[in-house]
């Protein structure tokens, strides 16, 4: 069973985080959507933050995760919300899933085998892996030097504690790594969503494109996009006014 938080009353929501990511990275969105009457749950994905160590990391089995979740909780129909790996997630499971969906909300990824965005993420990861460090500064030299941009660093070190100067990882990085192919890539579906149905990409993110479109309509035929301006693949994180915003009037639409 995948952990989860869970707060509030009313529609059930349920966050997705992202690769390397835990159930906090969409805390600013699930905050907002407290205060507008749902009931939201954030969960760790597997081999993420507090949830189980399991092998595989296919897109199929993370269905299945959810499937099995939204089963425990007995809830009725969903809203989902996901970004990138996440965002994956959401669909893998609207596709199996279509009537247990109300609403799909898809953050800055497609329905499409992509290639390696993560070189440099994952040779920094590694080395922290084989070099345990006994600080968060002591860490964040040496991902600083595969990885240049310090707001992606300080999201990475979320996946580390120090006690006592031991390094102690959330991320269960071997089983990740050993499923990295799958993250990457995308399955085949006999079906299709017809919800309503929202991708969300920041303009200066390469990760929703043209050529992408044939393989959303195939897949999603009553959806629709938003871009958000001078926003990257971390689109929630650098504008969250504007994608909660977006997020929260999707969700709220009637139809």
């Amino acid at each position: 069973m995948l952990h989860y938080k869970e707060s509030g009353s009313g529609p059930a929501v349920i966050l997705i985080h992202g690769l390397f990511g835990d159930l906090n990275n969409l805390g600013n969105l699930a905050r907002d959507l407290l205060e507008q009457g749902y009931r939201v749950i954030q969960i760790d994905t597997r081999n993420h933050g507090s949830s189980p160590t399991i092998d595989g990391m296919s897109y199929r089995q993370q269905a299945q995760d959810l499937a099995e979740l939204i089963a425990e909780l007995e809830l009725q129909q969903v809203d989902l919300v996901g970004h990138s790996m996440g965002g994956k997630i959401a669909m893998a499971y609207a596709l199996s899933e279509p009537q247990m969906v109300r609403r799909l909300v898809v953050a800055d990824i497609a329905p499409v085998a992509y290639q390696s965005h993560h070189i440099q993420v994952i040779a920094g990861l590694n080395a922290l892996w084989q070099q345990p460090t006994s600080s968060r500064q002591q860490a964040d030299q040496l991902l600083s030097q595969f990885v240049d941009e310090s707001g992606v660093r300080q999201f990475l070190l979320k996946n580390l504690n120090w006690r006592d100067g031991q390094c102690q990882w959330k991320l269960r990085l071997q089983q990740v790594l050993a499923g990295y192919d799958d993250v990457i890539d995308w399955p085949q579906f006999d079906g299709s969503y017809s919800g309503p149905t929202l991708f969300i990409k920041g303009t200066e993110s390469d990760y929703i494109l043209s050529e992408h479109r044939e393989a959303i309509s195939q897949y999603f035929a009553n959806s629709k996009a938003k871009l958000i301006s001078d926003a990257g693949h971390w689109l929630h994180a650098q504008k969250p006014a504007a994608f909660n915003r977006i997020v929260a009037t999707f969700l709220s639409a009637n139809g």
